[in-house]
């Protein structure tokens, strides 16, 4: 995979140029509430803050729209009903001719959106690694984990690789993500790595911690309370530099886009941004050097959660009495449940292939470790007009 040394982002502020997006593959996608969640019209958004200008229409299929944001998806209605029906067909001909209308021309990308887990048909994380919890009345969830090593590429097929680790509530199973963490990647002009801190409560965009100086090494402690009347409060802690950050924060009491608290995550994900109108996932950042800095990837440790009117409880204590789920398409166990979470890339063909590994939880203690950068994968739930 070479470099290119194209503009990445940073921040969530720069624009990547010339962006040409690798062939995409024949796979088919589960739809559930938390995935027909996963994207909002760009339209929805006052012009101030469009980054995008509206794709061409697919050739071939003029009457599809872009891809729409959750708030625009009504679990209920006949429009979800027939976003079931495409998206649960294959859809090598739609995203191969969503992909030849992109063109070598300079293209803005959308700044990173750290979204609810996507996956294929298989069963397949597409975006996140990690353990999941599912529980009824998710109250808190705490972890720490180090800040990994991060290498080249800064640029796969054009796109900017990226790596997350963070807490939350939700988006496992829901279609809202409460969450706080860091992300990184790879500055080729600089010549090495940026780091940045962030939370967010999805489906609105992620804010940059601009009081945090994220550091290779360091050591993290993020944690996300529900206070009630759907007001949580977000708090990460860098142990190594002494410097902390707590905010609080409102997800809607009622409607579609308000927060579930079904479940507690300890997550490494691969952004998603916004590419001519699409939900395009990002390439994953190469991350951890085992050889040269005894770093194997990111370590959680001390992860532990709470749910209403009950005791803390680790992951590692969750772990064995409840039900291990082994992923869709397979039927949910009832709560309390958790998912042992791989990611994955797809190759031309649609054949999942790792891109990182995840250890089994030994003494409240797991680790996420980099395979693969993959490519960028576009999201192909695509809404019909009718």
């Amino acid at each position: 995979m070479k470099d290119d040394a194209r503009p990445r982002l940073v921040n969530h502020a720069a624009a990547a140029a010339s962006v040409v997006l690798p062939a995409a593959p024949a796979v088919k996608f589960a739809v559930s509430s938390f995935a027909l969640a996963m994207a909002r019209h760009r339209s929805t958004l006052p012009t101030s803050k469009r980054r995008l200008a509206p794709p061409s229409p697919v050739s071939g299929d003029a009457d599809r729209s872009p891809i729409r944001r959750p708030s625009d998806i009504r679990r209920n209605s006949k429009r979800t009903s027939r976003m079931k029906k495409f998206a649960l067909a294959p859809v090598a001909t739609a995203v191969l001719a969503l992909a030849s209308t992109w063109s070598t021309s300079a293209q803005a990308l959308d700044e990173p959106r750290h979204i609810p887990r996507a996956q294929t048909s298989r069963g397949d994380s597409i975006n996140w690694s990690g353990y999941a919890v599912s529980a009824q009345e998710v109250t808190s969830v705490t972890g720490t984990f180090n800040v990994p090593a991060i290498d080249e590429p800064g640029s796969v097929g054009g796109f900017p690789p990226d790596v997350s680790a963070w807490v939350g509530i939700d988006g496992y199973t829901s279609g809202t993500v409460e969450q706080v963490g860091i992300a990184g990647g790879w500055d080729s002009a600089a010549g090495k790595p940026y780091y940045y801190a962030w939370w967010e409560m999805y489906p609105r965009n992620s804010q940059v911690i601009k009081g945090l100086t994220i550091s290779e090494g360091d050591s993290i402690t993020a944690s996300v309370e529900y206070l009630g009347r759907g007001s949580f409060r977000l708090s990460i802690s860098d142990h190594t530099s002494g410097q902390s950050f707590t905010t609080t924060a409102s997800a809607p009491v009622g409607g579609r886009d308000a927060a579930q608290r079904s479940s507690a995550e300890w997550v490494v994900e691969r952004a998603a941004t916004i590419y001519k109108g699409y939900l395009t996932f990002l390439p994953l950042a190469t991350f951890g050097h085992p050889a040269e800095l005894n770093d194997s990837g990111v370590t959680f440790t001390d992860a532990s959660f709470t749910v209403a009117n009950g005791p803390s409880q680790t992951l590692q204590g969750a772990t064995p009495p409840a039900t291990e789920y082994p992923g869709f398409p397979a039927p949910t166990p009832p709560q309390p449940y958790w998912e042992h979470m791989t990611m994955i890339g797809l190759d031309g063909g649609g054949n999942p292939y790792p891109l990182d590994k995840v250890s089994d939880v030994v003494g409240n203690s797991f680790t996420a470790t980099f395979l693969d950068n993959g490519t960028a994968l576009p999201y192909p739930g695509v809404l019909r007009k009718k």
